[in-house]
């Protein structure tokens, strides 16, 4: 994805945060308070360049006052990046990034989270996935 595209994702983002603060109830209910983007890896891994590219561009762009901080929680094919955000059911202050394990944990782990849980925002990137069978398979296409 280039530059251009992730501006346009982190403009999208930003409008989304300053969409929360607008009016006067908001701004009563919801504290002044650091987002957390929280990333089922650990650090410097593609999910968690990809999250620290948006924050910085949000942040140098100026699309909203409050802070992001990108935090990583993994462990268990995502699923303890997704109990924590969870957790935090109805605070906006806490994100997450999905990849394809978000679909996938809750199949393979006893994790009893799965998409219905979260509220999707917006789709940042696209992986291309292949199905493959050994060359002397049966199977063809």
């Amino acid at each position: 994805m280039g530059r251009g595209k992730i501006l346009v994702v982190a403009s999208i983002l930003g409008s989304i945060l300053n969409a929360l603060y607008t009016g006067e109830s908001h701004a009563q209910k919801i504290p002044d308070q650091a987002h957390r983007i929280c990333v089922p890896c650990s650090g410097w891994r593609g999910s968690d360049i990809f999250a620290r590219v948006v924050q910085s561009i949000i942040e140098k762009e100026k699309l909203t006052s409050h802070s992001i901080a990108v935090v990583n929680r993994a462990g268990g094919n995502g699923a303890i990046a997704f109990g924590y955000v969870a957790q935090k059911k109805g605070d906006p202050h806490y994100w997450l990034t999905a990849t394809s394990s978000f679909l996938v944990t809750p199949q393979i782990t006893k994790s009893k989270l799965n998409y219905k849980d979260f509220t999707a925002l917006a789709n940042l990137a696209y992986d291309d996935f292949l199905v493959v069978v050994r060359g002397d398979s049966p199977i063809r296409a």
